[in-house]
């Protein structure tokens, strides 16, 4: 399962989603699996991670197999494909402020924009329990999973472009 925080253990990571998503594991397993497909693709972009054959294969199996047959994801395709667009977008935008920043600000523009797939989340709880259980998780939900601050996200950039740089 991908974890969303970097902080996160795996046992707070599987009681947050069971709690956002009332239990449907369809939805869980839309979420976990959109989350490994997503983080891979950052690594590809990122070059901080090697990546061996089998995750590579895995990863694409899921991407091209397994969602596409994910039943919560079919019934809810045209909702939440429309907001995965809208996310991969500012990540692809977030990634262009981290590489070529104009002003002091881009940095803090791409961590506010870099993690908007948890958008996905806030609808998948509202898919799963509604409105009013979406308005009341979220808050924990994104407490728990934007751990890193800015600080965090500042260091882990740094770490990352070195990476990078040394490929």
């Amino acid at each position: 399962m991908a974890v969303w925080g970097n902080n996160v253990s795996e046992n707070a990571n599987r009681e947050a989603m069971q709690r956002v998503c009332l239990g449907n594991q369809d939805a869980i397993r839309f979420l976990d699996d959109i989350t490994e497909v997503l983080h891979f693709w950052d690594d590809l972009i990122d070059r901080d991670h090697d990546l061996m054959d089998a995750k590579i294969n895995k990863i694409m199996w899921t991407a091209l197999v397994t969602l596409p047959r994910n039943p919560f994801y079919v019934q809810h395709f045209v909702s939440l494909n429309a907001v995965l667009v809208t996310a991969i977008i500012n990540w692809q935008v977030a990634t262009d402020f981290e590489r070529k920043p104009y002003s002091d600000n881009d940095e803090v523009i791409a961590f506010i924009i870099r993690s908007s797939y948890i958008d996905l989340m806030t609808l998948v709880a509202v898919l799963c329990g509604g409105q009013d259980h979406a308005a009341t998780i979220m808050r924990e939900a994104r407490e728990l999973w934007h751990d890193e601050g800015l600080a965090g996200y500042r260091q882990n950039l740094a770490l990352e472009k070195t990476s990078r740089e040394g490929v």
